[in-house]
């Protein structure tokens, strides 16, 4: 029997539940009383970094817990078809699942719903292996013993360590092994991401309320500096202004819990989109689907992706995708940013050949309309730097010309990065000869940053 382990292919994937404000909820005593106060407990996901495979895709379909006192088993997560993950884009991302509230007390076991079938992504993302946990296509369900009492406010973290997961070549199967961890790995955290979609409950001037499933109601929604509304009818970008109470939207951006039990989630959101019912509604409506990627081919309105996350399963393509853009509404960025290298999402719905006819477009680190018509001077720029020296929010640093800055012959720039989302790590990795890859808005040698993303780790990460 050809059977390996995969440690070579993941060093650790977990899962992690963020266990907020739970003092004041009592003894083991109080957790037998079905009256007893509630916490509030915020699921996530998290993995750490690939080694063998470049991907690995799965589905979750339901996490709960278990009540030791009165055996009870609460939900934590679910979802009606798994909601599909590719773990390795997850490193260092708590991506946040649902925030329900929960009797307090203590829980001995949890248990986690995958669906069955999982793909692993060559390095080279040429070859996809297509495996399962049971081979029958039915849900899979893992228990694991924990001791959590949520009288202390704590985290906790499921580790599903694929070191220890062996995979049969001869049956497709892989055997799991999910363990408990200690809160160290919430730590690791330094973006909090969450996917939301309801109802609009009311709009004010810098944002809007909603609710979700999975959030619960009250979802305070803040759209970032550079957010983005955007209307599937109309295929325009909108304003909050143009938002409906009772309209459903779907959002996307950073989370926010709330610091205590009576106090929403907020959604720091970076894409809006107006969701277009009527479409969705008829019978003969295509089948939406959405993620992102890296360029890899550019061939007319025509793009090659290397998927890196998305909402579906890729398939036996790999991890590529083919995009048609041609009719598409860009969110940030335009047409003429799509160049092989440049990191976009994307939603759309399937066509015939297996590719996407894109709806909407988003360039990563990009400039949005609104802004590219206010400063028509700025242009995309995608740079590869290293810092010279960090003063507030203006940083100094030099960049080779044709790494993205097509143009410029200079290799000295500075960037105002007050607007800039910081990817992984924080400003605090910002000292002098720290590698960067820098996105945003350019004119000459001057940018507004929107995104940074620390390159080969960072210098000056706390101890």
């Amino acid at each position: 029997m050809n059977r390996r382990h995969m440690g070579a292919a993941l060093t650790v994937i977990s899962l992690a539940i963020a266990v907020l404000s739970a003092c004041g909820g009592g003894g083991s005593s109080e957790a037998a009383d079905a009256s007893a106060a509630s916490v509030k407990v915020s699921t996530y996901i998290t993995d750490n970094l690939a080694t063998e495979y470049s991907q690995v895709w799965a589905g979750v379909q339901k996490i709960t817990a278990i009540n030791a006192a009165t055996g009870a088993e609460l939900t934590l997560f679910e979802s009606d078809t798994a909601k599909v993950f590719n773990l390795a884009s997850l490193a260092s991302v708590g991506q946040l699942m649902s925030s329900v509230s929960i009797p307090a007390g203590i829980y001995s076991r949890v248990k986690v719903t995958l669906d069955d079938k999982l793909q692993l992504v060559s390095l080279d993302g040429r070859t996809t292996t297509n495996a399962s946990f049971k081979g029958d296509g039915a849900p899979v369900t893992f228990p694991v013993s924990v001791d959590f009492d949520t009288s202390a406010s704590a985290q906790w973290v499921l580790d599903f360590n694929l070191a220890r997961f062996t995979y049969d070549a001869a049956s497709g199967r892989v055997q799991p092994s999910i363990e408990k961890r200690g809160k160290e790995v919430i730590k690791q955290f330094m973006r909090e991401q969450a996917e939301a979609r309801g109802a609009v409950v009311s709009v004010a001037a810098d944002g809007f309320v909603m609710n979700d499933k999975h959030f619960g109601d009250a979802v305070v929604v803040k759209l970032a500096a550079d957010g983005v509304i955007f209307d599937q009818a109309s295929h325009k970008v909108v304003t909050l202004a143009d938002l409906k109470a009772g309209g459903v939207v779907e959002v996307k951006g950073k989370a926010t819990p709330g610091a205590s039990a009576g106090q929403a989630l907020t959604i720091t959101a970076a894409v809006v989109r107006v969701v277009d019912t009527a479409a969705e509604a008829r019978p003969v409506a295509p089948k939406f689907v959405g993620g992102e990627g890296t360029i890899t081919a550019v061939n007319g309105g025509v793009i090659t992706l290397a998927l890196s996350d998305a909402n579906f399963l890729p398939g036996s393509q790999g991890n590529s995708i083919s995009v048609n853009t041609a009719n598409a509404v860009y969110t940030h960025g335009a047409a003429t940013d799509l160049v092989v290298g440049t990191e976009v999402g994307f939603r759309g719905n399937v066509n015939t050949s297996g590719g996407l006819d894109a709806l909407f477009v988003d360039v990563e680190g990009a400039p949005s309309k609104n802004d590219r018509d206010g400063h028509p001077e700025r242009r995309f720029a995608d740079l590869s730097a290293v810092v010279i020296s960090v003063a507030g929010n203006i940083l100094t640093f030099s960049a080779n010309p044709g790494e993205g800055d097509r143009n410029s012959s200079s290799r000295t720039y500075t960037a105002d990065i007050s607007k800039a989302e910081f990817k992984v790590f924080g400003s605090h990795c910002l000292a002098v000869g720290q590698r960067l890859r820098i996105k945003g808005s350019l004119a000459g040698t001057a940018m507004v940053a929107l995104v940074v993303e620390v390159v080969g780790g960072c210098l000056d990460a706390p101890k």
